[in-house]
């Protein structure tokens, strides 16, 4: 063969591999700039090396004018400062970082202005070094669905509270100065905690102050009577639009910066009054906040013609109506008899209740919605003595019949001379507020139980210390005495039970010791597998000799910081009680495993068994102290509070699964 045609031969793999090369940088280009996000490669001097299309997109920059440069480009200058920590530290300790991770991040484009971003990180070894790559995405349309959500929920609020409130008998005054305090009180808007609602005087043009709030004595208030004119309510009542202002000069007084939102309250083109709330001076115009102010509006327009008379409120009826058909509690009226019939309700009252429709619901009686017929008496009973009634709670049912804790305000409606003609009110379902409360109250016993048991731990304590002395002398000559009755078989005997009673009272007592002990963890990092592993080599012999086979699955771990005395007793704890349930054999499970859990990662060992399990009614009691199911064992009884006392004492928790005769596997946690 010719020279030149070994060349060609020896040249043919290097020119194979170089288009192979080409091709994979091909695919790996048009995979960057396929993804919907940008994406960019930082190296460990923060500066840029690699960015797709999407990220000049976004950042309204060219590659070539950011690619080399530093990354605090993109970032606004509130943020350089926390950026450069984060950056180091994370160089320091790469790690992926999926977006979501509860971050308020905000990125800067080139012409200066900012948006929201949600960004994942990921570590990427090269033969420059490691390299980070960065999806960013813009979340600006999602923070604003959001902030939408919320203002939904607390115009529902407002709307919803401020309807309840309507039904109460007070003063149109006292109901305004309610609704107000309402307004004020929405969180995460910019609103002042100050305010004032007007109300259209009958047959003049001035709006006088009905309602004030968090004003101080020496503070300078809104005006009590407004005339037409060019203050910024009186062109919110002349346009009949909100007017918005961000900073207002004062003409007298004490007085911090501040701006307005002027509503007016309308209903059929006519002005019934006017909402001035103030905000923070400079602040923006929010939409949020405006169509929740307009919503009150709205809602304070039912209020006001609802105590102006029964004219007016027919002429509003159509208004007021669609604002009920549209709010998220339940409205109805019924009938005042035992049985009941709904003469009206809103969608939100028939979903409540599981129905399809408002008609559907029309169909039953409202005694069907309770659980006890009889609980219907007595509400007719005492909204009948009383007029009215206010946030009762009762245990209603569904259409299906599920159970359900509701919360109504009713109230009895007469004719000119006082014979009822239906009841009226708002049904809220508080199903989930209940069982919060349960859940408290569950707390509150928990804490009750834990200061319970922490006086018995001190008492056990000074108890244990007490006898400890006694218990060891005459422990030492119980031994002495047991050496020196060999000749004799019966005292022999008696000394050799005492000896072994001796050894059980000194095991009580350790553990007491152990369990009232409030001596901190000595931390230092540890293999939580190779723990793991010497513990089950001590127990072989045993669980050959019990017929129990061990079945182990430990993955790669970090080490943790535990204190390995203690941590190996608890370990060693749940071992023995494993053994203990299965007196006739069985499986023994070992295994760990890393778990993330509420934004935090946890090193997780699970050791179950195939023994006779816990029931159900005992689940809860196992951890307290001196408690056992093994009634045929002589045991302490504090294994397992033990075990609990020191998982906890690093920062970790232990769980239980169990059944009866199915076996039991218990998990224990620490967090990395």
């Amino acid at each position: 063969m010719s020279k030149p045609e070994e060349m060609d031969k020896s040249l043919k793999p290097l020119e194979q591999c170089r288009i192979r090369y080409q091709k994979i940088k091909e695919q790996y280009e048009k995979l960057l700039e396929s993804t919907p996000d940008a994406m960019l490669f930082l190296n460990s001097e923060s500066r840029i090396v690699l960015v797709n299309t999407q990220l000049e997109m976004i950042f309204g920059y060219k590659k070539e004018e950011i690619i080399g440069k530093k990354l605090e480009m993109l970032i606004p200058d509130r943020f350089q400062n926390g950026h450069h920590a984060h950056v180091n530290d994370f160089f320091s300790h790469p790690h992926n970082r999926l977006m979501g991770y509860g971050l308020d991040i905000y990125a800067l484009r080139k012409d200066g202005t900012e948006f929201p971003a949600d960004i994942s990180l990921s570590p990427l070894q090269t033969d420059e070094g490691l390299l980070v790559i960065a999806a960013i995405r813009d979340v600006t349309e999602r923070k604003e669905a959001e902030e939408k959500i919320e203002f939904g929920y607390h115009t529902q609020r407002v709307v919803s509270t401020a309807l309840k409130i309507s039904l109460e008998q007070i003063s149109l005054s006292e109901q305004l100065e309610r609704v107000l305090d309402l307004i004020v009180s929405v969180p995460k808007i910019s609103l002042e905690s100050k305010g004032a609602i007007y109300l259209k005087e009958d047959s003049s043009e001035l709006l006088v102050r009905k309602a004030l709030r968090g004003f101080t004595d020496a503070e300078e208030k809104p005006c009590e009577r407004i005339p037409l004119g060019d203050c910024l309510c009186a062109k919110a009542i002349t346009a009949k639009k909100v007017i918005f202002n961000d900073g207002h000069k004062t003409k007298g007084g004490v007085s911090v910066p501040h701006g307005h939102y002027c509503v007016p309250i309308i209903s059929d083109d006519s002005i019934l009054g006017l909402i001035n709330v103030f905000i923070k001076e400079g602040k923006q115009r929010a939409r949020g906040e405006e169509e929740l102010l307009v919503s009150v509006a709205h809602a304070l327009a039912g209020i006001i013609h609802r105590k102006q008379g029964e004219t007016a409120l027919r002429e509003s009826e159509e208004k007021y109506r669609t604002l009920i058909e549209n709010v998220n509690i339940g409205v109805y009226r019924t009938t005042t008899d035992p049985h009941g019939r709904f003469l009206q309700a809103n969608p939100a009252l028939a979903k409540m209740f599981g129905f399809e429709s408002v008609d559907d619901i029309m169909k039953i009686h409202v005694s069907d919605l309770y659980i006890d017929p009889e609980d219907r008496r007595q509400v007719i009973a005492e909204v009948m003595q009383k007029g009215m009634v206010k946030e009762k709670e009762l245990r209603l049912k569904k259409r299906d019949g599920t159970p359900m804790w509701a919360a109504f305000t009713s109230k009895v409606k007469c004719d000119e001379i006082g014979n009822t003609k239906w009841f009226d009110g708002v049904v809220e379902d508080i199903t989930e507020r209940k069982q919060a409360e349960f859940e408290k109250e569950h707390l509150i016993e928990q804490l009750h139980l834990t200061e319970k048991v922490a006086a018995l731990g001190r008492f056990t304590a000074n108890v244990a210390h007490e006898i400890r002395n006694p218990l060891t002398v005459v422990g030492g000559f119980a031994r002495r005495l047991q050496k020196l009755v060999t000749h004799d078989k019966k005292a022999k005997e008696y000394a050799d039970i005492i000896v072994a009673d001796m050894d059980t009272l000194e095991n009580i007592l350790k553990k007491v010791l152990a369990f009232s002990s409030e001596a901190k963890p000595q931390l230092k990092e540890q293999n939580l597998n190779k723990i793991v592993t010497e513990i089950l080599k001590t127990y072989e012999s045993i669980c050959g000799n019990q017929n129990i086979s061990i079945r182990i699955s430990l993955v790669d771990m970090p080490k943790i910081m535990i204190d390995r005395e203690q941590i190996w007793e608890a370990v060693e704890n749940l071992v023995a009680n494993a053994i203990t349930s299965m007196p006739e054999g069985g499986t023994m499970t070992v295994s760990t495993k890393k778990e993330l859990m509420d934004g935090t990662t946890y090193a997780v060992l699970a050791l179950g068994d195939t023994g006779q399990g816990i029931s159900e009614d005992k689940l809860d009691m196992i951890f307290e102290p001196f408690y056992t199911t093994k009634v045929d064992k002589i045991t302490t009884g504090l294994g397992l509070p033990i075990t609990k006392k020191i998982i906890e004492d690093h920062q970790g928790f232990i769980r239980v699964e169990s059944a009866k005769e199915r076996g039991s596997v218990f998990s224990i946690y620490f967090p990395l």
